[in-house]
């Protein structure tokens, strides 16, 4: 590779580097040419960007994009995974296509922001729940305390309701019967009304 694309491919590594929120390095040894091309649209629709890297030119941009931990996962064929949002989606993402389609990739590890995760670590951290669910998880734990003051604060309503109702459900038995004995009585309502 001549020199200026060499210099090329390390600022755009970096720049990748530099924006992702986690960098997942992998092992594509023994992956075919369209399975890695079938990895790279899966991984794409999700929002991952994966790149097969040369580990000297990425060990000089992690270097220059002040993330030089992911030198410690480069070693032999090395693919990188790039992902800009949540930073377990990803490694999850990643993860479950390959045991899904039983490919031969293996996970090394991954750089979530400047936290090196070894491969041993990977499953701990697909444990983690997701951002949006520990955002629900919050907005549920906000919520619940407002939902119980407004059914604490209900309860006197609801009781004084019904103590005034209970005159009002009495007299309307009171007629009920009334109207019952009425028209059990010879004569019906005629008589009633002499």
């Amino acid at each position: 590779m001549p020199l200026e694309k060499k210099v090329q491919a390390v600022a755009r590594l970096s720049e990748r580097l530099g924006k992702s929120t986690v960098t997942i390095a992998a092992n594509f040894q023994g992956l075919s040419a369209n399975a890695m091309s079938q990895l790279r649209r899966h991984l794409r629709g999700q929002g991952v960007e994966f790149r097969v890297v040369k580990n000297t030119l990425t060990r000089r941009a992690a270097e220059a994009s002040g993330r030089a931990n992911v030198g410690r996962l480069l070693e032999g064929p090395t693919g990188l995974a790039f992902g800009y949002g949540d930073p377990i989606e990803p490694i999850r993402t990643l993860t479950e296509y390959v045991r899904a389609n039983r490919l031969p990739l293996r996970i090394r590890g991954a750089l979530i922001g400047d936290r090196l995760i070894r491969e041993e670590e990977v499953a701990t951290v697909l444990a983690l729940p997701s951002r949006r669910d520990l955002g629900a998880r919050a907005i549920g734990q906000l919520a619940s305390p407002l939902y119980r003051l407004t059914g604490t604060l209900n309860r006197p309503l609801i009781g004084l309701v019904q103590v005034l109702n209970a005159p009002v459900q009495a007299l309307a038995q009171v007629l009920r019967q009334r109207v019952a004995q009425l028209e059990k009585a010879p004569g019906g309502s005629e008589q009633a009304d002499s």
